[in-house]
């Protein structure tokens, strides 16, 4: 009997060491299992910021290209504002010579006509007469 309590007291001795191992390794486990999660954890927060700073470049890379368009809208507007005005110029230009060039034409005309008239008429019509004076001074102004 005192060897079976002997057997006995060193079998609950060595569960008890076993089971203090256990618990140990237990505890490691969780110790492993904490790190293992703050390094992840750690990991994610690494990369929200990689990923963030990406952004904030690539946004500030498009912006710099929508600023360069605008720039380049605006000198391509600029540039045809001023190739219209250029026109124009151009056309007012033709127009004024070529309404003097046409207003002479009519004046002169009207000035072959009157004398034409007035040959044709010597003691004629003075109210066709009159009325071809009075075209001729509304076209001179």
């Amino acid at each position: 009997k005192a060897e079976d309590q002997r057997t006995l007291s060193l079998a609950k001795g060595s569960i008890a060491a076993f089971n203090a191992s256990i618990a140990n390794v237990s505890q490691d486990l969780l110790d492993a299992e904490r790190q293992l999660l703050a390094a992840e954890s750690a990991a994610r927060l690494k990369q929200d910021e990689v990923l963030n700073a990406t952004i904030v470049q690539e946004e500030a890379a498009e912006h710099r290209h929508l600023e360069v368009e605008k720039q380049e809208t605006a000198k391509q507007l600029r540039h045809a504002r001023r190739e219209r005005l250029q026109a124009l110029a151009a056309l007012e230009g033709q127009l004024m010579h070529s309404s003097r060039a046409e207003m002479h034409d009519l004046s002169q005309a009207l000035s072959a006509d009157i004398q034409q008239e007035s040959k044709s008429r010597s003691n004629g019509d003075s109210v066709r007469m009159e009325a071809l004076v009075a075209t001729k001074a509304q076209v001179k102004a």
